[in-house]
Formats: C-alpha cells, sequence, structure tokens
C-alpha cells in the first residue's frame, strides 16, 4: 500500500479514508448549537460579585487617600510650628542686644481661662540688629540728641537711599556701652558712607507699647563716640488662628503683620524670674522686666482641615496658672488633631 501525507488531515494512517471520503464530499454547512451563552442568573451573580469587589477596592484606595491626607496636614502642622518656635527663640536669645533689659521685652498678658477658650500672649522684642557691623558715631547735637552723623564701618552694608532709613528707630550707643538712647529717625542726608539723621521722638508704635516704654536709659549722655544700629522691634500674637509677625518698620503706627503660621491656636508664656518664681505676667505685683531670667513658650497648633472620625480628647495645661485647654469638650473645636509646642529658653542678655 502505498501512503503518503493527505492534505486534509495530515496523517499516513488515514490515507485510505481520506482518499474514500474526499474533502469536497463533507458538508457545507453544520448545525450550530443556538442555546449557549449567559443566563440571567449568571449575569446578576457575575454584577454583585464586581459590585463587591469594586467597592472593597474603593474602600481601600479611599482609607489609603485619608491616611497620606491627614498624614501631610499633620507634618504641615508640626513645621510651621517649629518654624514659629525657631523664630520666637531666635529673637528672644536677641532680647536686649544693646537695650536695657527693662525695655526689651514688652508683654500683653491674655492668659486663657479653664474651658474652650483659645488665647494668645502679645510678645515684643526689641534689640539692636547686628546682621551688619553697624554705623560708626562721629558727632550728635543736642540732649537728648536731635541729629547724629554717623559713618559706616568698614565691611558693613546700608541702606543706599536714604529714604530707606527715614521712620526707622535707632539705637545710639556710647563707647562703654553703659549709656543708650532710642530716636525715630525722621530724615536723613548724605552720600557714600557717611549719613547724617534727623533724630525726633519715637514713632508711636513703641510709645504706646505695654508697659510703657521709656525711650532711653540715659538721655543726657554725650554721644560723640560709639556705635549706632537699627532697632528691631518684632511683636509676635495670635489673631484668627494665625500667629502673625509685626516688625513695626512701615513707618505706620501698628505696621503691617504678617501671617508666619496658620492653624496656631494658642501662645502663651511662663517667665522665669530671678529669684526663681514662675510668673504668667512678668511685671504682675513687685516684679519688673529685667528680672526675668528664662522663657518657656507654649505653642499650640491644629490641622486646618477637621477629622469627622477624630475626637480631641487631649486636655492641655499651658502657662504657670495651669489652665485646662479642653477642646473635647466642644463639638466644634473637637474634630481637630493638634500638637503642642514646648521650649525653655534662657534669656542671654538679661541678669548680666
Amino acid at each position: 500500500m502505498k501512503f503518503s501525507f493527505c492534505n486534509f488531515c495530515r496523517a499516513k494512517k488515514w490515507f485510505k479514508r481520506c482518499e474514500k471520503f474526499k474533502v469536497q464530499d463533507l458538508p457545507l454547512k453544520t448545525k450550530v448549537n443556538t442555546n449557549t451563552g449567559f443566563t440571567l442568573v449568571e449575569l446578576l451573580i457575575a454584577l454583585v460579585l464586581s459590585i463587591v469587589i469594586v467597592g472593597a477596592v474603593y474602600a481601600t484606595f479611599n482609607s489609603q487617600q485619608k491616611s497620606f491626607s491627614l498624614t501631610n496636614q499633620k507634618m504641615d502642622m508640626q513645621q510651621q510650628g517649629r518654624a514659629a518656635m525657631n523664630m520666637i527663640m531666635r529673637d528672644l536669645r536677641m532680647a536686649g542686644c544693646l537695650v536695657p533689659s527693662s525695655k526689651a521685652i514688652r508683654v500683653v498678658n491674655n492668659n486663657i481661662s479653664s474651658g474652650t477658650t483659645p488665647a494668645s500672649d502679645e510678645l515684643t522684642v526689641l534689640y539692636a540688629d547686628q546682621t551688619f557691623d553697624g554705623f560708626k558715631i562721629n558727632s550728635s547735637s543736642g540732649s537728648p540728641p536731635t541729629s547724629v552723623t554717623v559713618e559706616i564701618q568698614s565691611g558693613g552694608s546700608f541702606a543706599s537711599s536714604n529714604n530707606d532709613y527715614v521712620n526707622k528707630n535707632i539705637i545710639l550707643v556710647t563707647s562703654d556701652e553703659n549709656h543708650s538712647v532710642i530716636r525715630n529717625i525722621t530724615a536723613a542726608s548724605g552720600t557714600g558712607t557717611q549719613r547724617t539723621f534727623t533724630l525726633g521722638n519715637l514713632d508711636t508704635n513703641l510709645s504706646s507699647l505695654t508697659p510703657a516704654f521709656d525711650s532711653s536709659s540715659d538721655n543726657s549722655a554725650t554721644y560723640t563716640s560709639g556705635s549706632a544700629y537699627i532697632l528691631r522691634t518684632r511683636t509676635y500674637n495670635i489673631t484668627s488662628e494665625t500667629l502673625y509677625i509685626n516688625d513695626h518698620n512701615d513707618a505706620t503706627s501698628t505696621g503691617t503683620p504678617r501671617a508666619l503660621a496658620e492653624g496656631a491656636d494658642i501662645l502663651q508664656y511662663d517667665f522665669i524670674m530671678s529669684d526663681g518664681t514662675t510668673q504668667s505676667d512678668p511685671t504682675s505685683g513687685t516684679y519688673t522686666i529685667d528680672q526675668i531670667r528664662a522663657i518657656r513658650i507654649y505653642l499650640l497648633m491644629k490641622n486646618n482641615t477637621k477629622d469627622p472620625d477624630y475626637t480631641d480628647t487631649t486636655t492641655y495645661t499651658l502657662g504657670a496658672s495651669n489652665v485646662a485647654y479642653t477642646p473635647g469638650a466642644s463639638s466644634v473645636l473637637s474634630p481637630f488633631r493638634r500638637r503642642l509646642l514646648t521650649s525653655l529658653l534662657r534669656l542671654r542678655n538679661f541678669g548680666l
């Protein structure tokens, strides 16, 4: 028997059969089963399973998204709080630099009362701005001084325009640093490294500080030598859940506050005095500003967005009076996450 591959079945053993049943003899049409497909029950089961799977995936995604958002908010809250705390501490370290300590800090004491009402102390810090080498006093006239001629010290930097000095407060310090006077620059003239300042009384933002600000430790001293610096005046306080900083340097009576940290709830200070006691108000009783030796800062920050699944049950104790702040007692305050930042700072220019 002759064997060869069949083009139809491609097998030798079926050669005879394929010879008998030619390809062209096969029926041209085959019967199709029209009953195949999905039943309604099968479709409903598949739909229910799909809904369950999609719902589980969405719940997982939503939970992760919420956790991610809350984590970012908490990080932002803490970063803003730390940045604000560092700036306050930096200024407090400089408080009293070439300024009599009795004048270097001004406090408006607004202690919180127990419950759910936050409050903010207002703190103003004064110091000689030593970001540049300052001026060398060549001469002055008047007692207290009504004008002063100064020269830029070698390596120092200064404003290029005389108008940049106008409405700024300047502190003049004698060469032995035992006498100082603070005056407001009302006019400036001169070129090169020499400037002549016309001096007037303090601008109102200093003269209206609490306690009352005396502009000089010694108005009668002769300021014919020594150094002069632009006076830095900064105020910190919280208004409408935002911590503001005010440099009082825009030639207005109140200055222009700038937002430093959003979501600030409470700002309080404790003042450790020279006798070791802790006071919430450094001018209460017989105490005076120059008796302060250290300051403890309390800054309570909160998220800007409420968390409906969270209730703040923490009782925050702030300040020497040990007053309790309980946001959990208020349905409006409780759904916010908070962080309390505290720091104890020794005043380097006090008690010398």
